[in-house]
């Protein structure tokens, strides 16, 4: 039975080895924020609001605060359903599940994929925060002559146009500290309600790290009149590393203008991590001279001397919110990606906050991202319970219930007093 060969699976397994999940995402949204469309928020004042902007917290009006997001999931592919790539990336895909996953990849030109998983605990005292996440991502492309490649094994006389597949993957745990400054002398001079700015520092510790990409443009499996023999590269050097350290930041301005009406910006995830103890594995296309099928084989294993890094996922992004009548709340939000996964694109989500009952709030977003090239709509719900909160959301409802090319779930749990 032919094998996923090597570029996605080997490199999910080496970063994720001694992981409590799968993949974890580079941002992890909670509850509420992923119903909203997962890039800010209507509703401010929570402990993980440190996440967005650190400058929310300081619309609180609770003394303590304690929130948990134990799972947050994003698959998100061009042209694989999450119902395919989970399989493909964990190794448990078959034959015929091989074969229909390399006819998508086909008929698109190409795959690209990301994937993860995440979850952390956040607390606030006040206007002071601390919390600790772990989180990472895992992405990746490949082309459609590599796809036949890798998932079905090499054929003779064929050849397999690889340039642009390649594959990278983090897991990292973070701990902060975060505070909010309050100004309001500098609100009255400016004639607003409120004015606040805020910060968060992190140490990051790097959990797994790996990097995999196909050496060689292109390859060829050919006859030479006696045999079959290889033309070109076509090897897999895989790079993999379980010991990192880094620091993270996130900085944030919040603005009150009237008791309906807030704007806000903010910068998030400023930091990157360092990799050492660097391993690097390759695996050469091995080709049967008289059959002419090509398969992978490990070839070498070396300690290497680089010390490779990653971005963090640079954000900056805007919001401005409107509360036009009690229990109603619009937040319009823009936010463009700077460094690391998916750099150069942007989002602009439009969501609204209801609480027709007070303690059941609903969610309801749509957003347009240039990743992704299309509108996707956000939903979700909460339980208000005393100081007991429970809040549910996806970033994508629709792709989530179809199992689609884009499935993201949220869950928060929290106590604020």
């Amino acid at each position: 039975m032919p094998t996923v060969r090597l570029l996605v699976f080997f490199l999910v397994m080496q970063v994720v080895a001694g992981c409590c999940s799968p993949a974890l995402a580079t941002s992890i949204s909670s509850g509420s924020l992923a119903g909203l469309g997962g890039i800010g928020s209507p509703h401010a004042g929570q402990a993980d609001d440190m996440t967005w902007n650190p400058a929310a917290l300081g619309e609180t009006d609770h003394r303590m605060q304690f929130w948990i997001t134990p799972f947050s999931l994003s698959v998100h592919s061009n042209c694989l359903s999450a119902e395919h790539l989970i399989p493909l990336l964990s190794g448990a895909s078959d034959s015929e599940r091989l074969s229909a996953i390399l006819n998508d990849v086909q008929q698109e030109g190409g795959a690209h994929w990301t994937l993860g998983v995440g979850g952390g605990a956040h607390g606030s005292w006040g206007t002071r925060a601390f919390g600790v996440t772990v989180r990472g991502h895992i992405e990746g492309e490949m082309s459609a002559g590599a796809a036949q490649l890798l998932l079905m094994g090499g054929e003779p006389e064929h050849g397999y146009f690889l340039e642009g597949t390649r594959a990278e993957g983090v897991v990292f745990g973070e701990g902060y500290i975060g505070s909010v400054y309050t100004d309001p002398w500098l609100a009255e001079i400016l004639h607003i309600d409120g004015f606040h700015m805020g910060g968060m520092l992190g140490y990051v510790h790097g959990l797994g790290y790996g990097r995999a990409e196909v050496k060689g443009p292109a390859v060829d499996i050919v006859w030479d009149g006696e045999s079959y023999r290889k033309l070109g590269d076509g090897r897999i050097v895989i790079a993999h590393s379980e010991s990192g350290h880094g620091l993270s930041a996130n900085f944030g301005l919040w603005f009150r203008l009237t008791p309906q009406l807030a704007i806000d910006v903010s910068v998030v995830d400023l930091g990157r991590i360092w990799w050492r103890d660097v391993t690097e594995t390759t695996f050469e296309l091995r080709v049967d001279p008289e059959s002419g099928e090509g398969h992978y084989e490990q070839a070498e294993t070396r300690q290497s001397s680089a010390r490779p890094y990653w971005d963090l996922p640079l954000t900056v992004r805007t919001g401005v919110s409107l509360e036009p009548s009690e229990g109603v709340r619009w937040s319009l939000q823009y936010a463009k990606r700077l460094l690391g996964p998916m750099a150069g694109h942007h989002e602009i989500v439009l969501a609204s906050e209801l609480t027709p009952w007070e303690r059941l709030p609903i969610r309801l977003g749509v957003k347009y991202s240039t990743y992704e090239e299309r509108l996707s709509f956000s939903g979700g719900f909460g339980l208000r319970l005393g100081p007991l909160t429970l809040d549910i959301g996806s970033r994508n409802l629709l792709e989530l219930l179809a199992k689609g090319k884009e499935v993201t779930i949220s869950v928060s749990t929290g106590l604020r007093f």
